[in-house]
């Protein structure tokens, strides 16, 4: 926003020392730290009060770190592996990580609950996948997850986190249902000196006298970046419905370098399917495996009726092999799971069903033909796909995707039940590049003054992303 910069005649609306941009946890985290160094900081965020939080309101309240320090360096080399990073960035990263059991209790003042000390935890069992989610890269074995109690999913880091803010509410001011507009820029400096921000319809200027911190997420809601970016177009938000890439085109007006852009994660069952919701509604979080539901006389089919991937293939935030590497598939535009009368009585009286409401939503066909209907796909390709599936099982070989033999079983020849499925977007990871002080950089590697990023609005995790990476 060079265009209005002239100090002298610019109105200023407020003033503070730092202003912060996105109230989720890393908002929150550098808002709370500037007040304790003596700034009057301003928060504002896009949400209306009581949705504030981004992701971290809505993720599994887990962190990861690790008790050897060498191994944990190893680990995240390795899940950053083969795009290039910021070296030293990478270790204030690392550092940060191996150092969480002592910060959650120095800062937040909880005892942490280090899933790894606690074995036989319901939690810690259900979750050692995903502590372990890349056993084949060096230094796994150190990788842990931490929380602030023994629980997931149930918001209590972010309760923490906001919760820091408001008791530093003589320092810290909150604007909800205040979205950033633009970042006002010094032409000749390139200094950031103030946000314009829309407050009740109106436009206000603000001024930041020491700078500002751009926490405003993701574009996990905003279609025309996810199709630009990603190249996607039936992607469904798991997270926050507030972030809508705001921070990606402030970055962009003010000449900062973006990196990470066509990377995002996933999450739910197989390579993070979860069922269809209504539109405008967030996709389910699903934190939970539920074997029973990826075995057995069951396939996942693409837009064209026919599998794509083996079903009992535990995915790591989407991502499933590809020749050696793991990447998320192609989303599909109207995947559907499909399954036969005895696979539908076996989930529905699985004691252990995590997600039992599954079944609510299934449609029942008599038939094959019924079936392609319900899917919208080509009954002959789907028999063929449905007849191909019975030859794996009867052979015990999987030739199309190599799933476990000990998952194959034939389909019955009716009825069937159908899934809608969509593809969940977790987060989106691309953003500024921001050093190891947190400082964006322009396109020609130079600090913008004054101007912070922080979270998942350019994250370090471009290929391979291990849950509570944060």
């Amino acid at each position: 926003m060079n265009d209005m910069f002239e100090d002298s005649k610019l109105n200023w609306n407020a003033t503070y020392d730092v202003i912060v941009l996105g109230f989720g946890g890393a908002g929150a985290t550098a808002a709370r730290f500037a007040a304790d160094n003596n700034a009057k900081v301003l928060i504002t965020d896009s949400a209306p009060e009581g949705h504030e939080g981004g992701n971290t309101r809505y993720a599994g309240q887990v962190i990861s770190s690790g008790d050897n320090l060498d191994d944990l360096r190893k680990y995240y080399q390795d899940l950053a592996y083969p795009l290039a990073y910021d070296q030293d960035l990478m270790e204030t990263f690392i550092q940060g990580l191996y150092k969480i059991p002592d910060y959650l209790e120095k800062y937040l003042g909880v005892k942490p609950f280090v899933m790894g000390q606690h074995p036989e935890s319901p939690v810690s069992k259900a979750l050692y996948f995903m502590a372990h989610e890349y056993p084949e890269f060096r230094g796994q074995a150190t990788h842990e997850l931490v929380a602030v109690h023994e629980g997931v999913a149930d918001s209590a880091l972010w309760k923490n986190l906001r919760q820091q803010v408001l008791d530093r509410a003589d320092k810290i001011d909150v604007l909800y249902q205040t979205p950033a507009k633009h970042l006002i820029q010094n032409p000749e400096t390139k200094a950031i000196v103030g946000v314009q921000i829309e407050r009740d319809g109106k436009l206000l200027n603000v001024k930041a006298n020491n700078g500002v911190v751009m926490a405003t997420g993701g574009f996990e809601n905003n279609p025309k970046m996810i199709e630009n970016y990603l190249g996607e177009t039936s992607l469904n938000p798991i997270g926050s419905l507030y972030n809508k890439g705001i921070g990606v085109k402030m970055a962009s007006e003010v000449g900062a370098q973006l990196y990470n852009m066509n990377n995002y994660e996933s999450y739910g069952i197989f390579h993070g399917l979860t069922p269809k919701p209504a539109k405008g509604q967030r996709s389910q979080f699903l934190p939970f495996d539920w074997p029973a539901f990826h075995q057995g006389s069951l396939i996942v089919v693409g837009d064209d009726g026919t599998r794509y991937f083996d079903e009992n293939e535990i995915h790591r935030h989407g991502h499933i092999q590809d020749h050696g590497n793991w990447r998320i598939p192609l989303a599909q535009r109207h995947p559907y799971v499909v399954f036969d009368q005895k696979k539908y009585d076996e989930l529905s009286n699985d004691k252990n069903a995590p997600y039992p409401e599954f079944l609510k939503a299934v449609v029942k066909a008599d038939n094959l033909e019924s079936l392609a209907k319900v899917l919208d796909v080509d009954v002959d390709k789907l028999q063929k796909t449905i007849t191909d599936f019975n030859y794996f099982a009867e052979q015990k070989r999987d030739y199309a995707f190599n799933r476990d033999p000990e998952t194959l079983t034939a389909f019955d020849d009716g009825p069937y039940y159908a899934l809608a499925m969509v593809q969940g977007l977790l987060n989106t990871q691309g953003g500024p590049v921001h050093n190891s002080h947190a400082e964006v950089v322009d396109n020609d590697d130079q600090v913008i003054p004054h101007l912070y990023a922080a979270g998942e609005l350019g994250s370090l995790m471009g290929r391979q992303y291990n849950g509570g990476s944060i």
